[in-house]
């Protein structure tokens, strides 16, 4: 099967936007209009390999938001650009086995349509993120616009459905070598070593402590050591519980949570055995953005990883995040830059149909 969808047939015309990006874009859809009828086909994919940590050096952060702005948001394609499916594939990120880790939805774009149908197909695809992309012209400060979907809102920042798109890119030869992204938080960095495996280089949060709300403990359902602010890209509440049988044990009350941060909670503790692969455990509850409890949360690493690595005296460490899906985080804190290794498996690739 082609990109298009249809046996045998041949790849999908390039638009002009695309054409500015040749060799880096080989296999790009095209958005259908936000009141067409969608229907989804789909097959199955499962590819098993293993896992091992690969770093990048760490890259001058750029603020992205002019490329952002100014190339991504384009105008919405009008209905004669339709008439045929396009590409959708959903991507378990920062594991190396089908169903486990986070999954992603990822569609490659020739631009960005409505920001309705973005929403609604977020929605119908009902993972924790969907990651849009289109390519960028070449010579920029990025190569690839990418923005990220709940099934409830846009968000600033995701790590796990930008991993899965740097997984992609690659698989499917859309991008050759090292990625940059422009988002909503300036340009992010993604490489992808020959085992598969992929680095991400994103901003450190910023960590202030502040007082534990009154009521955290409660909603969350153990008592809190400490609690720290993540900063405007994060947006999270981090608290520090006892140890990791605590982080396991919690059943938050997800409706209670939602006054305390403008994402939601990350709890965190120290592992309790290091020999076991992991030096730190944590959970990651989102109400406010419509996820209960997230998989595996790269964003939230950026936060975990200084938190740790202060702790424990460790720049590069790994964390669980012991969500009932699980998967491994691999971080190294470089200054104002923080590094997220880990693997993906692409399980379902098919065609939106219109």
């Amino acid at each position: 099967m082609t990109e298009s969808g249809t046996p045998g047939a041949a790849g999908p015309s390039r638009t002009a936007g695309a054409e500015g990006a040749e060799g880096r874009a080989q296999a790009l859809e095209v958005a259908p209009s936000a009141a067409s009828r969608t229907t989804v086909t789909v097959s199955v994919l499962m590819t098993i390999a293993t896992h091992r940590h690969h770093s990048i050096p760490s890259l001058i952060y750029c603020d992205a938001s002019t490329i952002y702005r100014n190339r991504s948001r384009d105008k919405a394609l009008g209905p004669a650009h339709y008439g045929r499916g396009m590409r959708i594939r959903i991507v378990d990120a920062f594991t190396d086995r089908p169903f486990t880790g986070n999954p992603a939805g990822v569609m490659l774009l020739d631009a960005f349509p409505e920001d309705s149908w973005l929403q609604n197909v977020a929605l119908e695809i009902n993972h924790a993120e969907t990651a849009f992309a289109h390519p960028l012209p070449e010579g920029g400060e990025a190569d690839w616009a990418l923005r990220w979907f709940t099934p409830a809102t846009e968000v600033a920042m995701c790590g796990h459905a930008t991993l899965a798109t740097a997984h992609v890119l690659h698989t499917t030869g859309a991008h050759k070598g090292p990625v940059r992204f422009a988002t909503r938080s300036g340009v992010l960095v993604a490489e992808t070593a020959e085992d598969g495996t992929v680095t991400l280089d994103f901003p450190t949060a910023p960590l202030t402590a502040v007082d534990v709300p009154e009521g955290v403990a409660e909603a969350l359902g153990a008592p809190v050591r400490a609690a720290f602010d993540t900063g405007p890209y994060v947006g999270d509440l981090l608290v520090e519980l006892a140890d990791e049988r605590a982080v396991r044990a919690l059943r938050p009350d997800h409706k209670a949570l939602t006054t305390h941060s403008e994402r939601g909670i990350i709890a965190t503790a120290r592992a309790e055995d290091p020999a076991a692969g992991y030096d730190f455990v944590s959970r990651c509850f989102f109400p406010n953005v419509g996820i209960d409890e997230d998989a595996v949360t790269g964003s939230a690493h950026t936060a975990l990883a200084p938190l740790w690595s202060q702790r424990l005296g460790r720049a590069a460490l790994t964390g669980l995040q012991a969500s009932p899906r699980s998967g491994l985080v691999r971080t190294e804190v470089r200054g104002a830059r923080t590094l997220l290794g880990g693997r993906a498996v692409t399980v379902v690739e098919g065609e939106l149909l219109v």
